[in-house]
């Protein structure tokens, strides 16, 4: 497949990556977007919702829909910011973590295909070339 215009290339990527993933979730009842939220907590600890939206790329309604289904499963906890009893601190359970890691078993013959993909120095290459896109589009 060849492609034209950079946004694109990544979107299409993008969209295959994401298509697996979400066929190989499913197999553990989960979806991408829980997928991210458990991700992402695990990675930086507690967190807001909003700014879990952010992260995982969805809106604050989404987010807020999401984080109840994965609270009545056990996935996730939400406890009253210290000093600031509107926000909540949104943490991963150990029932979360458990999935998680059934998750990331799940996805790892993803990521393997799609690494095997690159030898080492285009996978280093790509790495750097998808940051310097970043940040010149993020200035």
């Amino acid at each position: 497949m060849q492609f034209q215009d950079t946004g694109y290339a990544i979107k299409k990527t993008q969209h295959i990556i994401h298509h697996e993933m979400s066929k190989k979730l499913r197999t553990i009842a989960m979806t991408l977007p829980q997928y991210s939220v458990l991700k992402a907590l695990e990675d930086h600890g507690p967190m807001t919702g909003a700014a879990l939206a952010k992260e995982s790329f969805v809106t604050p309604q989404t987010m807020h829909t999401l984080l109840t289904s994965m609270e009545k499963r056990n996935l996730i906890r939400r406890t009253p910011e210290i000093g600031n009893n509107k926000s909540l601190n949104i943490s991963i359970t150990n029932s979360g973590l458990r999935l998680l890691a059934d998750a990331e078993h799940a996805l790892s013959g993803v990521f393997k295909k799609a690494n095997r993909a690159l030898n080492s120095d285009e996978h280093t290459q790509l790495m750097g070339l998808l940051v310097k896109l970043y940040d010149g589009l993020s200035q």
